[in-house]
């Protein structure tokens, strides 16, 4: 996040007069979020039954129920809610908070909002001293996997999510928030993953925001090599050799465990370009027997 904007934003609890705002926002992102990806009448019926001024008032006014806004200055750019205690959608643990929303305005994704309001989770979480937080994320929305990720977030788990009539599945992930030891190391990797994005992005802005270029000037160190498969379009990107803590320390073997790092290139990918579609595939990896890590990237 920018400085500027880092100074100017706040968390601030919503309140019951403020429902209207909490309808608009609500809407507005998950409309941005997923209107490309699903069909218009289940878009329609989720927004009416699920979003409604009844529905939010009710949730609102739930005992164990929070609702949060992030404010740049006096205008709302995102939002969370958490459940604690009976209020949890699911499992009812004392012992957990559950995050069950978190979203920001496509304009501001990419500069820290949805991580200020994940540190109010984690604040509220250690301030009921529970164990655990945990959430449910659509298994397609891979940007948020990789965000969940970032923070220490791991699966557990899967549920069913009714958007409008369609039934999708959900990955339900968790995070430890009482196993210190656990949390030093997440919290190296984490500044370790936005160091590589703050690096990533440096090299992009120098390029004048054109990944050709980047990857002509910067795309073969001895940590990183980027090929130009195709200008625009089609890209393999890789490390020389594995890097991941967890296998060099000889803790993960398989190579399912690789994933990770595609999650990683996806989103830092889509850090850079939010108006692309970028998928990206394994080629090998080290675990799986190769030399070196290759991933191809594809761009629409």
């Amino acid at each position: 996040m920018s400085t500027a904007i880092c100074e100017n934003v706040s968390i601030e609890r919503v309140t019951p007069d403020s429902i209207s705002q909490l309808q608009k926002i609500s809407k507005q992102t998950f409309v941005e979020t997923f209107s490309a990806v699903n069909a218009k009448e289940d878009m329609a019926k989720y927004l009416e039954e699920e979003l409604s001024l009844e529905k939010l008032s009710a949730e609102l006014n739930t005992n164990g129920s929070e609702f949060y806004f992030a404010m740049l200055n006096s205008r709302i750019i995102g939002y969370l809610k958490l459940n604690v205690g009976q209020a949890q959608t699911e499992l009812k643990d004392d012992n957990a908070l559950e995050l069950e929303r978190i979203y920001v305005l496509q304009e501001f994704i990419g500069q820290g909002v949805g991580k200020l309001l994940y540190q109010k989770a984690v604040q509220a979480a250690q301030q009921l001293s529970v164990d655990y937080i945990w959430l449910g994320v659509w298994e397609k929305n891979y940007r948020a996997i990789s965000f969940y990720k970032m923070f220490g977030f791991v699966e557990f788990d899967k549920h069913i999510f009714r958007l409008g009539n369609d039934k999708q599945i959900d990955i339900m992930m968790i995070e430890l928030i009482g196993v210190h030891h656990a949390k030093q190391q997440i919290q190296n990797e984490k500044n370790q993953f936005e160091q590589n994005i703050a690096e990533q992005r440096k090299q992009f802005e120098a390029c004048g925001c054109c990944l050709d270029e980047q990857y002509k000037r910067y795309g073969n160190t001895e940590f990183l090599f980027a090929k130009i498969i195709e200008p625009g379009h089609v890209y393999e990107i890789g490390y020389p050799e594995c890097v991941c803590p967890d296998v060099l320390s000889g803790k993960e073997k398989d190579a399912s465990h690789c994933e990770c790092s595609r999650q990683s290139i996806l989103y830092i990918l889509g850090d850079l370009l939010p108006n692309k579609s970028i998928s990206v595939e394994i080629i090998e990896t080290v675990l799986s027997g190769a030399e070196k890590c290759r991933f191809k990237v594809t761009m629409e």
